[in-house]
């Protein structure tokens, strides 16, 4: 499996816009943020929205649902987030398919927004590894549920009725 990491980067850099650099409004501003041994109320939104508003397909918006997460998702485990992606990189979801497979219901289905920056490639390629359809919502990122909610809403509509109709 290629991994989506370089991709990722490469979109949210291009995503930030004027914003800069990696996602930061101020050049160094995410850095200096994530090396202060204790951040305030404000500095932790301000450097979980730079985190995520590049997630999303449209920026402007991005920037406002990154926002309200930020104060909503509380608190995020910087530490333990850490030590995932460093077991990610070093034990790749291909060795655990098996297991996954094992733990999925009898339907199931993988979703994702076609403009998330974790390429869609990669998520269609676990699905047709773990044998699923994949639905791929149009004008959506990485949370395509409040990107396009009516489309997410109708594919889970149409997903339950076909279940439910099995």
């Amino acid at each position: 499996m290629r991994t989506w990491r370089p991709c990722t980067a490469t979109t949210s850099v291009a995503r930030a816009g004027p914003r800069g650099g990696a996602g930061t409004r101020w050049p160094g501003t995410s850095t200096k943020l994530q090396e202060l041994p204790h951040r305030t109320e404000e500095q932790e939104v301000e450097l979980l929205t730079l985190a995520w508003f590049t997630d999303h397909a449209d920026p402007e918006s991005g920037w406002r649902w990154a926002a309200q997460g930020a104060r909503r998702r509380r608190p995020v485990n910087w530490a333990m987030n850490g030590e995932l992606g460093r077991e990610g990189r070093a034990d790749p979801l291909d060795a655990r398919l098996d297991e996954l497979r094992a733990c999925l219901p009898a339907r199931a289905e993988l979703l994702g927004g076609c403009d998330d920056p974790r390429p869609l490639p990669a998520l269609a390629s676990l699905a047709h590894r773990l044998a699923l359809p994949l639905a791929r919502i149009e004008g959506a990122g990485h949370e395509p549920w409040l990107e396009q909610p009516a489309a997410v809403r109708a594919h889970l509509r149409r997903f339950v009725r076909r279940a439910v109709a099995a």
